[in-house]
């Protein structure tokens, strides 16, 4: 847990623009990560960021028993505002994906988070006990999904360009 090369290098690879909090969500979950892994942690000072990134999120699968996800390759549209809404998932670094039917995919950048863990399951309690499969991701890939989506959905909410008359 000492070795700040493995820790600093790992948040910048995680979101060099993180916001603060998530900032600071990121350094828990490395923080507990290289706790669970101290020997790979060592192992690995010296890899280049995109290994030690590869590396932390296989650890992040790997200690959670939750399968990674990929949300660069997630559609917006799809988002479940109603089960995890924009400013919950964005401070707790969680999202909500629909799938068919009521099937919902639970992403999380913590899933060593009790807390966040809980509140999803209270939330998924009082949603009717859709079908859920959970996921692990990247701060990163949490923050940049919630950017997209941002970006998304304001560029629908613009009115339309005036038409120039010819």
């Amino acid at each position: 847990m000492n070795d700040s090369r493995f820790h600093e290098s790992d948040l910048a690879a995680l979101d060099p623009q993180a916001e603060s909090s998530s900032e600071e969500r990121a350094r828990a979950i490395v923080a507990r990560l290289v706790e669970r892994f101290p020997l790979a942690r060592d192992m690995l000072h010296h890899e280049r960021a995109e290994i030690r990134h590869g590396a932390l999120m296989r650890w992040l699968s790997e200690g959670s028993g939750m399968t990674l996800c990929e949300l660069s390759r997630s559609n917006p549209a799809d988002v479940d505002l109603d089960l995890v809404p924009y400013a919950q998932g964005l401070r707790r670094l969680c999202v909500a994906l629909r799938g068919d039917g009521d099937f919902r995919s639970i992403v999380l950048a913590d899933p060593f988070d009790a807390d966040t863990r809980m509140w999803v399951e209270s939330r998924i309690r009082a949603a009717g006990h859709p079908s859920t499969a959970w996921y692990v991701t990247s701060v990163a890939g949490v923050t940049a999904f919630y950017r997209r989506l941002e970006r998304e959905t304001r560029a629908l909410a613009a009115p339309p360009a005036p038409e120039v008359p010819t």
